[in-house]
């Protein structure tokens, strides 16, 4: 499993652990490297990395993980990682080593920082973690306690029957651009009503059936995600409707830079390096994982009192989500 660790700039014997994940399912840590809050990152359409002075290892020393096995540069084998709840146990995994390598961070507050998809991979593996440590302490198994103290999602898919609902709502009234009319808008909650509900109550939270759930999950995104899109005609970019569909923002030079074979010797690399892995994508698709809610994990990690901050932005798909819980 590929990684990568950035100490703290400021007093890193002292400082937490953080661990950060990107979403997908089957996207790269290296977008929150590069692009959100890691260390370097790129200004327009610059070929090298400069400083980011608001990176998070200001504060904190930073781990930055490809998961499920076969996500950006990480290799091995996937073969039945294809739901969140089976890749629980991998990131646990991945802690134990990195503690047993660097035990000096044994002992550090820990938190959990994800996005997007992340809304199933943070509560379900703080929840495992939290599992972990139960098991530990009790002398069921041996291992590094890890001590969660934090979890925190940007913008996160958590309770897709409330979520899907927000689609239309958010394409209607949304502060910047109507992407659809009234009557579109009551079009598409209908729709919602009639042909996605009753198909998301058959796929009840992580012990819903695949096939149920995957029908689902199916059904719910072509109506209310790609149809919506279609019906709307208005050009907009998901993840920033205040631009057009084809602008990037922020730039994707970073994958190029990864890809250069001078890197790739520099930082071990043994694969090409893509933002996203299609493979993860629709395996998890295929067991409808997207359609599962994990709002009772959540629910369980805030009852073991780990402070927990989930924020979104206004102007961008992730998911459309005027939402909170």
């Amino acid at each position: 499993m590929w990684f990568w660790f950035f100490e703290a700039r400021n007093k890193p014997r002292e400082a937490p652990l953080a661990l950060y994940l990107n979403g997908g399912p089957g996207c790269s840590s290296e977008i929150g490297i590069f692009q959100e809050n890691g260390p370097c990152h790129f200004i327009g359409n610059n070929t090298e990395p400069t400083r980011n002075p608001y990176s998070w290892n200001e504060y904190a020393n930073m781990i930055y993980i490809d998961q499920p096995f076969g996500t950006g540069f990480s290799e091995g084998v996937s073969e039945g990682i294809n739901t969140t709840v089976a890749a629980a146990p991998h990131v646990w995994t991945f802690m134990q080593a990195f503690l047993d390598n660097f035990p000096e961070y044994t002992s550090r507050d820990f938190g959990l920082f994800t996005e997007s998809y992340g809304g199933h991979y943070g509560p379900e593996f703080a929840d495992y973690f939290l599992q972990k440590n139960d098991e530990i302490r009790d002398g069921h198994i041996s291992g590094h306690q890890i001590n969660l103290i934090a979890l925190g999602i940007n913008n996160p898919w958590i309770d897709p029957t409330a979520q899907f609902k927000a689609y239309a709502t958010y394409a209607y009234e949304n502060p910047y651009k109507q992407l659809i009319n009234e009557s579109l808008y009551e079009h598409f909650l209908n729709l919602y009503e009639e042909k996605c509900v009753p198909l998301l109550n058959k796929c009840t939270e992580t012990t819903g059936q695949m096939e149920a759930c995957a029908n689902a999950s199916l059904t719910c995104n072509t109506i209310m995600y790609d149809e919506l899109i279609e019906a709307s005609g208005v050009d907009f970019g998901v993840n920033d409707l205040r631009i057009g569909s084809e602008d990037v923002d922020p730039s994707e030079t970073y994958v190029d830079y990864l890809n250069r074979p001078e890197v790739w010797n520099k930082i071990g690399a043994r694969k090409e390096f893509q933002e996203c892995n299609l493979e993860t994508f629709y395996k998890f698709g295929d067991t409808g994982d997207d359609a599962r809610s994990f709002s009772n994990a959540l629910a369980d990690v805030m009852d073991r009192n780990v402070t927990t901050l989930i924020w979104v932005g206004d102007a961008g798909k992730t998911f459309f989500l005027p939402f909170s819980v």
